[in-house]
């Protein structure tokens, strides 16, 4: 039973939910989420949903243009349309992580550019260590740096994999 803990079929087990300290880091984790959503709460915070979106998708295009790239370079006798599933799933999902670190960077970059926005940003990130802006990209660059290696490697396994 202890692959499973949060069964409570043997006598005097704990369950999962029942752990007080379980019971709380979770409401430490929802209270610390309702203070940063307090204080997020100027009209500037909308900028980033466009423009992270956009920068995302972008992105991501630009990663699978890549991996194409790479599998008409190695395999230029074999059409898209005739690529099995699992090697166009190895070739496009990864890339969407490391599109989403770097989308977010670059939306945190285009919102920086405004200067109310910043001034904005700057305010609701006061006082708070890691929300600053040179917190918060470092944070995503060092994701980044991870998720990048790790997303083109599968995305060349399944652009010049075997069938």
């Amino acid at each position: 039973m202890a692959a499973y803990p949060w069964r409570n079929s043997v006598a005097g087990q704990n369950n999962l939910w029942q752990n007080r300290a379980n019971v709380r880091s979770i409401h430490k984790y929802v209270s610390d989420a309702r203070a940063r959503a307090r204080r997020r709460r100027s009209p500037w915070n909308l900028l980033l949903i466009p423009i992270g979106l956009i920068g995302i998708g972008s992105v991501w295009y630009l990663l699978v243009q890549g991996s194409f790239a790479v599998h008409r370079l190695f395999r230029p006798e074999e059409p898209f349309a005739a690529v099995s599933a699992w090697r166009m799933i190895l070739m496009l999902v990864p890339l969407l992580f490391p599109a989403i670190s770097i989308g977010l960077m670059l939306a945190n970059l285009a919102s920086w550019c405004v200067p109310p926005a910043r001034r904005a940003y700057d305010r609701e990130a006061a006082g708070v260590p890691g929300a600053s802006f040179r917190a918060s990209l470092a944070g995503l660059a060092k994701l980044t740096a991870v998720l990048l290696p790790l997303a083109e490697a599968f995305s060349l396994v399944g652009a010049i994999g075997p069938d």
